[in-house]
């Protein structure tokens, strides 16, 4: 009779424990989750273009538990949040606008491997702003860093940078590489560059057959340049 009381007592106690031991846990996980409330990643978040992820950040900077959330996540050392919050400071979004933060948490996120950040950092030393300065050499060696990341808005820019030298010598035989990588592909505007380069033999010899492949490939992903250029020149 002992023996089984003395088991029932245990048992209890392990509920008990047990269930603290779980509370414990979910209270330690809720600042992950935003205390109650979860910062959705879109399954394609890496995808998403430019005025989409905009729009996902002000989305969060309208709330203040998933702009907590995002400040939580950001303190982990999340690449994502390191971008996200880079557009609500540069941008403004309920909170002062702070483009030197904005800048620091872009290349916090860069640092992680994020290709987007490194593009958008070329993009801020292409075009200049209130705090970064025009820099062909910073632009190049961000787009490189992102490029080898396999964004392809940088790869292609890159390519187009050497192919029409913008400030820098023309290389057809880089802007040859870059446009050749696979993870371009599906970018219509890297396609054009394949199909001229072939066309005209720039950085290599002429290839009319290959030339007419990817020009075609260019137009069928939608680029215009692409579609013209056949339409010009009487291409089947």
């Amino acid at each position: 009779m002992a023996k089984c009381l003395y088991c029932l007592i245990m048992a209890i106690w392990l509920v008990i424990n047990k269930r603290i031991a779980i509370t414990a846990i979910l209270v330690m996980l809720l600042p992950v989750y935003g205390w109650g409330q979860l910062i959705n990643f879109p399954y394609n978040y890496n995808q998403l273009n430019d005025e989409q992820l905009v729009k996902f950040a002000g989305e969060i900077a309208e709330n203040a538990l998933l702009l907590r959330n995002l400040y939580y996540l950001g303190n982990q050392n999340n690449m994502r949040a390191f971008e996200l919050l880079a557009i609500i400071n540069e941008r403004g979004f309920h909170i002062a606008k702070n483009v030197k933060k904005a800048r620091e948490y872009l290349l916090k996120s860069a640092k992680l491997g994020n290709g987007r950040s490194y593009y958008y950092l070329a993009m801020a030393y292409y075009r200049g702003d209130e705090i970064t300065k025009v820099s062909i050499f910073n632009t190049i060696k961000n787009l490189e860093y992102a490029h080898n990341l396999q964004y392809p808005p940088a790869g292609v820019m890159l390519g187009r940078l050497y192919y029409e030298g913008e400030n820098i010598p023309k290389n057809y035989f880089k802007a040859r590489r870059i446009f050749a990588q696979k993870y371009l592909n599906t970018s219509g505007e890297a396609q054009y560059f394949n199909g001229l380069m072939a066309y005209y033999g720039h950085g290599g010899l002429k290839d009319f057959r290959a030339a007419r492949k990817y020009l075609t490939t260019a137009a069928s992903l939608g680029n215009i340049d692409a579609q013209k250029f056949i339409a010009d020149n009487g291409i089947r």
